[in-house]
């Protein structure tokens, strides 16, 4: 039984449908892992790397060790983001996929909605909304420091027993001790900084890590819900909707107590700026980057904050940077695509909410203006107002007439008359 299990998860067939599918959402994607091999290397030799992967299933697979990349933040810390090989993403997604679905695992639950299929951001706020229009006060909270923090050897027990196929408990042992790679004694000193330790926690990156996270908390979501509590979790992040602040603080008791007899916590309630609060019935929560915020007929809405609105914009205008686009070594020809995802990714997150509409135009037009910024950059000023509309489409500054969503062509005038995107 175990044996075919692991043959059919990886057989030749499943491994190309594996990578076909991870293939086509990750195309665009240039980073790699520690073996420097991107998703276009791996896809100009597939043949030889996907052969070789089967290969070495049939044998006893190893993942590589991950090769972190350093995000900083505002507050002038990092944020790691832990890159696996591209083939050790595939291999993890085969798992994942295969984990997601079994039933006896316990991950599929009405209350967790983080990288289940058909429960994702969306439909958490959704579903936060619909509770809160009859719960209107708030908990909400995040546990602190999560996948840091999840112990590993407890973990990897807990998956032995509930999975009972004992073909995969090596491979997937080996994926939950995964560590980054310690190239340097910088590299070293940031990972300590960020609160990462040998031995201690799931890495964030790795495509396992969510499915992982879900089957840790899911005795959190279980004992919750027979609380009689409503709550929402993605990942690390929930929020429970209650009638009174009784109940609020209730909550945070049980959740503080059944967190706690797995090694996790949560932040102190009632200190400023601390992740832990709650809310009155007239006071807006944040949940997975939106507003929760009572309109006028006394119903709920989502809403976009004004310091999400300009991240976005922010986030968007980095493209429009020489520096930054050399630094990230993206060249001009990739611009449209990557901006066009970003466009899109954010178009998917926040829909939902009622005042879209401050970011609709901009993410329709930011793929055109970043080109266009980097035009006036390079060529000057008045670079555009010589070119006719027909050379604005060649150049992938403005949406071609022929396309499914056609512009009205801008007609020739003053200098200024064209979108720009910050500092060009």
């Amino acid at each position: 039984m175990s044996s075919s299990t692991l043959e059919r998860l990886f057989s030749k067939q499943s491994v190309i449908e594996a990578w076909k599918s991870f293939y086509s959402e990750a195309r665009s994607q240039q980073s790699s892992g520690v073996d420097g091999i991107t998703v276009q290397d791996f896809e100009k030799n597939k043949t030889v790397y996907l052969n070789r992967l089967c290969a070495d299933i049939r044998d006893t697979y190893r993942f590589t060790a991950l090769k972190p990349a350093f995000v900083s933040k505002p507050n002038g810390k990092w944020r790691v983001i832990c890159i696996p090989t591209v083939q050790d993403r595939i291999v993890q997604r085969i798992l994942c996929r295969y984990l997601a679905e079994l039933p006896r695992l316990r991950i599929n639950n009405e209350v967790s909605f983080g990288f289940i299929k058909g429960r994702g951001a969306s439909a958490a706020r959704d579903r936060a909304v619909k509770l809160r229009n009859s719960f209107p006060w708030a908990y909400k909270s995040d546990i602190s420091s999560f996948f840091d923090n999840v112990r590993r050897a407890e973990l990897t027990e807990n998956l032995s027993k509930a999975l009972r196929v004992r073909s995969l408990d090596l491979l997937l042992a080996d994926a939950i001790g995964c560590e980054c790679k310690e190239a340097d004694s910088r590299t070293a000193r940031i990972l300590a900084s960020c609160g990462i330790k040998k031995g201690i926690g799931i890495r964030q990156g790795m495509p396992l890590s969510p499915v992982l996270a879900n089957f840790v908390l899911r005795e959190f979501d279980e004992e919750m819900t027979r609380l009689g509590f409503k709550m929402v979790r993605y990942a690390d992040d929930f929020i429970v909707l209650c009638s009174t602040e009784v109940e609020c603080r209730a909550a945070h008791e049980h959740a503080t107590s059944i967190l706690s007899a797995i090694g996790l916590s949560l932040p102190e309630l009632g200190r400023s700026e601390s992740k832990t609060s709650i809310a009155d019935p007239f006071c807006p929560v944040e949940f997975l980057g939106l507003e929760l915020r009572r309109k006028r007929s006394d119903d709920y809405s989502l809403v976009i904050t004004s310091t999400q609105i300009e991240k976005i914009r922010n986030r968007i205008n980095d493209y429009s940077n020489v520096d930054f686009l050399l630094k990230q070594k993206i060249t001009f020809f990739q611009i449209i695509q990557r901006v066009q995802d970003m466009a899109i990714g954010y178009k998917s997150a926040y829909a939902c909410a009622s005042n879209f509409d401050e970011i609709e135009k901009f993410l329709a037009d930011a793929p055109y203006a970043v080109v266009r910024a980097l035009f006036r950059h390079s060529f000057g000023p008045d670079a555009l107002d010589k070119l006719r509309v027909r050379q604005r489409e060649f150049f992938g500054m403005e949406p071609s007439r022929n396309s499914a969503t056609p512009r009205k062509a801008k007609q020739k005038g003053a200098r200024g008359r064209y979108p720009v995107i910050s500092g060009y």
